[in-house]
Formats: structure tokens, C-alpha cells, sequence
């Protein structure tokens, strides 16, 4: 977390500095000569010259729009937005002021999409981008023309004409000015470095990433994350190479048409990219892809491409923009799917966090780029997501690099271990063959020792699970207004369950359910550990009216305190009942640490259904992680006569048969339900027997606790016995 939050800090700061530094002044320099004022524009076609637009001088309109695509809005209005390689002229006249007459000025234009021919007083000054045929964009460059002194009119009107080849894409920056030819050149620079050139040096990273990661999965390839974060680079880099190609003119250099160019480098290379990410994300997490999944991904993706490439113009190209989104999409949603699936997964979920943290800084850079185009539409921004995507690539590359770290010294450790033994084989052998004869007879006095031994501590074990079941209270409960049935089956002779139920004399004030981590002797020590924490929190929190919520952060905090450097942590349920009104209704208050959903069948509407908490409340968190926020907001329900409880532990709904199916919920669901008017035990005894059923020879896998609780007359008086009084209650009463 320490390591994450000085990434983002990082990533904040360049952000900060390149927004500072990218954003177009929006008040005149006193050395700067603004047009955006005076602009004008008139329709053209492909032969047009500027003996024609001056013609055209009396048909100009003036251009209010002043955003980035305002030229694109032109087109878009005459029902022609996208289609065709449409012409424009558009023009500014201006006079000289004081501080810029005679010398030689420059032309700045920030942003000008896709191709232009500039003339000043009828004299041609530059051009950037090329016009059809031979069509090529200039896209987010800069365009910077020198006036000579000599075209100049010093006093008086001149005129600028710009004829642009949009194919219904452009616009023209407010931000045109014209001043000396330094201060031109070297804002346009600026402008050009952040929107286009900066790309370039980040491609060399991403090159040496794809060499690194590409030996890594020779070197590790039983971790085929190496191999795809290989390609998600070399997708990466492919697409990047459309935003700096007008700088080296890269489709050029390898004879390729504008029109393929951006359909390889820009379309394809991006929907590939997201297609990788998401086989990214999975061998990441070490999450299995279903093979149906596999196969409706692929078959999405070949479909994608084969569009792509089959286009056959720019315009099809424009069209297929938004369907090409859609499945961009569809492949993201992909990749969150599995990030969840294994968030959900106690094996998993600490690589889940861990890959999260990875793309904190490319989700921040998306924010950006949409506040900043929001807020700001008619200026010149880079796009921050792919300057953010660099911080996620070195997050992962400093991640996988030191997975691989780990790997090879395990390796390097075996391999020594291994020379060693085949050095010195023969040696070890006669070494070994005759202390294995001199520890003959000691063996067999050992093997007597040995199961007296194992005797002993199976006997130590099974006293242990004595005491451990003494240690909680009775399984089968009658309380007023209550009865309670509960099964405690551990996996081995102790458990890392525990549960418990607080009363005073024979009402009933709560109970609880708690899941530790892991199983054996370690886990059952926290369970008797927690067990007297969490009874003294609840009978405190009850005596002074605490919420659940503050007694399980009570809870948390005192066993993270007790339980020191130990690893294991606890899901669990806290739950407080009230008293019974004169409808013998009782309200259930629940407070959930990340266990599973209890269940509340409802007797007179005949529907059984998951507790869960509020929407609007975050629910996060387990007891006993040192260093995570936990949040466990308080749920409220009521319970009337013949209500049912269900509260269980993730051994119940786990267990798996010989096909490897789940018992699952809704097995628990349907039989609660069906049984519904029958007894705790009843309900208990064919709740363990349909599982018995279900499993088979097989082996439970977990430990299982579970509670049932039936709402009863609460008229009715029950006999408290001697034995069953609390204790701990009474000397809290002295």
C-alpha cells in the first residue's frame, strides 16, 4: 500500500506539471496577435485555388465555433459529417501592431487536422500534412509558418487564407496567433513535443519491456503472464505510433497509405490490445478461463479484426468507430469479470488487490482526459490515459520482474542443491549405507518410541477437541421465544470455527459465528483466542447500547492486538435481538465481516432470502487484517412467530462432490424452504444428510458450523437449567 500510494502520488505531481505546462494562455501576450476573432470560412473544392478564394471573399461566414472540432461541426450541419474528403478555406484578416512591424513574423496554429495550404496576402507560406491523393494527417502536430517581412502590408489589412483538407474530421485552434518567429517556434514546439513527439521516447521503454518479458517467457514459461505482457506492450506500441508518425513519417518508411496505416496502427492495434489485457489479467490473477469463454472471446476478436481489415476506405473506417467501441468494451468487461471472480476467492485475492493497484494510475489519467475536454473543449490537451499508461507498465514491470526474482533463486537454490548431490553422489551413498546399518537397531527402538509417540499425541488431539467443543456452548438451545439447533463438524479434531450465544437466564440476547482462517491446531488457537474477545465486546457493547457496527470494530481492533504478527484473520456475524413487542415481533440488528449471507425465512410470506446490507453503505473487510480499513455497517430485520435464522460458514456451500460441483446456496435455500415448518434439528438433521448425500466419498475440504434459529411463542415460559446459566454474565452483575 506503501509502495502504491507513492506511485499516485508521483503520477499526480507529472500530471500537474504537464497540465500547467500544456494549457493554451488564454490571455493575450502583449507580443501575440490572437485570430481567432476574425475567422471566416468558406466551402471549397479539391481544385480550388487561392485566386478562388479571394473571389469568394463577399461568401465567407464567420466561424463562432470556437472548440477543437469546429471545422468537423461545419460539415456535420450540411448532413455530411465523416463521409468524403471535404475542402475549406478559412481566413483572417489582421493589421500590424506597433510591436510587430517590420521584421519577419511567425504563424502559430496549435491545432489543425488533417492537411493545410497556407497563404499570407496571396503568398504561399507552408504547408503541413499532404492533400489527396497521397492523403497523410498531420494530426495533433503543430503547425508553425515563417512570413517574411517582405509579403507584409505594415499598415493596413492583411490577409490570411488556409485551405484545409478535413475528410470531415478537423478543427482549428482559438489559440492561432501570429508573433515573432521565436516565440512562435518555440510554442508550437511545445505544443508538438507534449501532443506528438513525447510518444516516441516512450516507445523505446516499450521496446526494451517486449525484449525483457519476451526472454522472461522463454526463461518462465510455466507463467504465461510474462508472454502476454510481452504482446500488451507490443500492441501498445503499435498503437502509440499513429500519435508521432507525422514527425517521422513512419507510415512512409514502410510504403504504407494513410488509410492503412491507421487502420493497422491505430484500430486494429487497439482492439488487440484490450483482447490482451484481458488474457493479461487472467494468467495474472492465475484465474482459469473457461474454454466457452476462451472461445466466445476469440471469435469476438477475429470478427473485430476482420472488419478492421476489410474496410476499404477511411470513411468505412469512420463508421465501424463505434461498434469497435462496443466490443473494446465488451473485452474490458471481460477482464473485470475475471479481477472479480477472483477478488471473491481467499486464494486470489490478494493478487486481485495487487493488479487493482496497477491500473490506479491509468484510471486516473481517463479521469483527467474527460474533465479536461469537459471543462475546457476549445483547448489543445495530450492525452494523459496513455502518459498514465506508462506508470501501470512500470507498475507491473517492477511486479513481474520481481515474481521472476523469486522464481529464479528458487531455481538457483535447487540447481545448487542438485549440482552438490551429483558431485558428491557416491560419496553420500557409502556415507549413508553405513549409518542406515549402524541405525538399524536404533530405529527399532525408535519405531517403539515413535508410536508411543504418535499415541500420545493423538490423545493430546482428541483431548484437545474436547476441550475446544466444551469450550462452546450447547449445540441444541431452547430460549424464550427461540429454539436453536447447531452443527459444529470440524475438518480435523480441532476447528477454526466458533460460534456462541449470549443470554441472561433464558432470554436471549445474541449469538454469533465466526470463520478463522486455515484449519488445525493454529486456527483452533485463535478461535479460543476470539471467543472471549468477542463475548466480552458484545455483552459490553449490549450493556451500553452499542451499535453492531462499533463492537465489531471493537472486535477487530482488540484480536489485530492480541493475535500479534500471527497471519490468520476471521469472517464472521455478529447479531443482537430485541426485545419481543406486543405483536411478538423481534428486530434482528446484524453486523457482517465479510462471512457469508445469512439467510431469514419469512413465515408469512413464504420466502426465503440473503441478508445483506444497505447499498448505500460501503461493506468491506475481515477481522484481524493489520493495516485495511474495514467497514461493517449495521443491517436491521424483524423476525414474527415461525421466522427461521440460517447462519453458516463457507464449508457448507463449498463442498464439493466427486464432479467437482458445489453444494451450493441454493441447495440450502430449497431444503430450508421445504422444511420450513419442521424443528431446528429436524431442519439440521436432513440440512446434513441431503450434504452427506450430496458429497458422497468424498472428503470435506473445510470445517463447517451451522446455526439455525425458529422464532417461537415467545408466551411460552422455558426452564432455564442450572448448568446453562451465563456465567461470564453474572460476574459482570457483581
Amino acid at each position: 500500500m506503501k509502495k502504491l500510494s507513492l506511485v499516485t502520488k508521483i503520477t499526480f505531481l507529472f500530471f500537474l506539471a504537464l497540465l500547467t505546462s500544456c494549457k493554451m494562455d488564454k490571455k493575450d501576450k502583449p507580443h501575440r496577435l490572437y485570430l481567432a476573432h476574425s475567422f471566416m470560412w468558406a466551402t471549397a473544392t479539391a481544385d480550388d485555388t487561392y485566386e478562388d478564394a479571394i473571389e469568394e471573399y463577399e461568401n465567407f461566414s464567420p466561424l463562432y465555433d470556437m472548440t477543437t472540432k469546429n471545422i468537423q461541426h461545419i460539415f456535420a450541419d450540411d448532413g455530411n459529417f465523416g463521409l468524403s474528403g471535404h475542402y475549406l478555406w478559412i481566413r483572417a484578416d489582421f493589421s500590424l501592431p506597433d510591436y510587430l512591424k517590420h521584421q519577419s513574423l511567425g504563424l502559430s496554429i496549435p491545432y489543425l487536422r488533417m492537411a493545410d495550404k497556407t497563404y499570407v496576402n496571396g503568398n504561399f507560406v507552408g504547408s503541413l500534412g499532404n492533400f489527396p491523393p497521397n492523403e497523410y494527417s498531420a494530426l495533433y502536430s503543430a503547425h508553425n509558418y515563417v512570413i517574411p517581412e517582405g509579403i507584409l502590408n505594415q499598415e493596413g489589412n492583411n490577409t490570411i487564407l488556409i485551405k484545409i483538407w478535413s475528410h470531415g474530421q478537423s478543427g482549428i485552434s482559438k489559440n492561432t496567433f501570429i508573433s515573432t518567429v521565436d516565440d512562435a517556434r518555440t510554442y508550437s514546439e511545445l505544443v508538438t513535443f507534449f501532443c506528438t513527439r513525447i510518444y516516441f521516447y516512450f516507445q523505446g521503454g516499450l521496446f526494451l519491456t517486449i525484449l525483457l518479458f519476451s526472454m522472461m517467457s522463454v526463461a518462465f514459461g510455466c507463467n504465461r503472464s510474462y508472454k502476454f505482457f510481452a504482446l500488451v506492450n507490443l500492441t501498445t506500441m503499435s498503437f502509440m505510433t499513429a500519435f508521432f508518425s507525422p514527425e517521422l513519417a513512419v507510415n512512409h518508411a514502410f510504403n504504407l497509405s494513410y488509410f492503412w496505416f491507421m487502420k493497422i496502427s491505430l484500430s486494429a492495434s487497439l482492439v488487440a490490445t484490450f483482447y490482451l489485457l484481458s488474457d493479461f489479467i487472467a494468467e495474472f490473477i492465475n484465474y482459469k478461463q473457461p474454454h466457452k469463454i476462451l472461445s466466445i472471446r476469440l471469435i469476438l476478436f477475429l470478427i473485430s479484426e476482420t472488419i478492421i481489415i476489410s474496410t476499404r476506405n477511411y470513411d468505412d473506417l469512420m463508421k465501424i468507430t463505434i461498434p469497435m467501441i462496443f466490443v473494446i468494451i465488451a473485452h474490458i468487461s471481460f477482464g473485470i469479470y475475471f479481477w472479480l471472480k477472483s477478488l471473491l476467492r481467499k486464494e486470489t485475492r490478494r493478487e486481485a488487490l495487487i493488479l487493482i493497484q496497477g491500473f490506479v494510475p491509468v484510471l486516473f489519467g481517463i479521469i483527467i482526459d474527460i474533465s479536461v475536454r469537459k471543462l475546457s473543449p476549445d483547448s489543445v490537451f495530450p492525452f494523459f490515459s496513455l502518459f498514465s499508461w506508462q506508470g501501470t507498465i512500470i507498475f507491473f514491470i517492477i511486479v513481474l520482474s520481481r515474481r521472476a526474482l523469486l522464481m529464479y533463486r528458487e531455481n538457483n537454490v535447487k540447481t545448487i542443491e542438485l549440482k552438490d548431490l551429483n558431485e558428491n553422489l557416491e560419496k553420500k551413498v557409502n556415507e549413508r549405507t553405513h549409518e542406515l546399518k549402524d541405525a538399524n537397531y536404533e530405529l527399532s527402538i525408535l519405531n517403539a518410541r515413535l508410536e508411543k509417540e504418535k499415541f500420545r499425541s493423538e490423545l493430546e488431539l482428541e483431548m484437545a477437541s474436547i476441550v475446544q467443543r466444551k469450550f462452546f456452548p450447547q449445540p441444541i438451545k431452547h430460549f424464550k421465544g427461540w429454539d436453536i439447533a447447531i452443527c459444529y463438524e470440524p475438518l480435523a479434531k480441532v476447528s477454526g470455527d466458533l460460534y456462541d450465544y449470549y443470554n441472561f437466564k433464558n432470554i436471549l440476547n445474541g449469538i454469533s459465528i465466526f470463520d478463522v482462517s486455515g484449519h488445525g491446531i493454529s486456527a483452533s488457537l485463535i478461535t479460543m483466542l476470539s471467543k472471549n474477545i468477542i463475548s466480552h465486546a458484545f455483552q459490553r457493547g449490549y450493556r451500553n447500547r452499542e451499535s453492531i457496527e462499533h463492537m465489531l470494530n471493537r472486535i477487530n481492533n482488540s484480536i489485530i492486538t492480541e493475535k500479534g504478527e500471527i497471519d490468520n484473520y476471521l469472517t464472521g456475524l455478529l447479531c443482537r435481538f430485541s426485545e419481543f413487542d406486543e405483536k411478538d415481533i423481534c428486530t434482528v440488528e446484524l453486523g457482517n465481516a465479510g462471512h457469508p449471507y445469512p439467510l431469514h425465512y419469512n413465515a408469512n410470506e413464504k420466502l426465503i432470502k440473503e441478508i445483506k446490507q444497505d447499498e448505500k453503505r460501503q461493506h468491506y473487510g475481515a477481522i484481524g487484517m493489520r493495516g485495511l480499513d474495514v467497514s461493517f455497517p449495521e443491517i436491521k430485520f424483524t423476525m414474527g412467530k415461525d421466522d427461521l435464522f440460517v447462519c453458516y460458514t463457507d464449508g457448507l456451500t463449498e463442498s464439493s462432490n466427486n464432479r467437482e460441483e458445489q453444494f451450493g446456496l441454493n441447495r440450502v435455500k430449497q431444503i430450508v424452504s421445504e422444511n420450513h415448518d419442521k424443528s431446528p434439528e429436524e431442519i439440521l438433521k436432513i440440512l446434513t444428510d441431503k450434504l452427506q448425500e450430496f458429497i458422497g466419498e468424498q472428503p470435506i475440504e473445510d470445517d463447517i458450523t451451522i446455526m439455525i434459529l425458529k422464532r417461537t411463542d415467545s408466551s411460552v415460559v422455558q426452564e432455564l437449567e442450572p448448568e446453562e446459566l451465563d456465567f461470564e454474565v453474572l460476574e459482570e452483575i457483581k
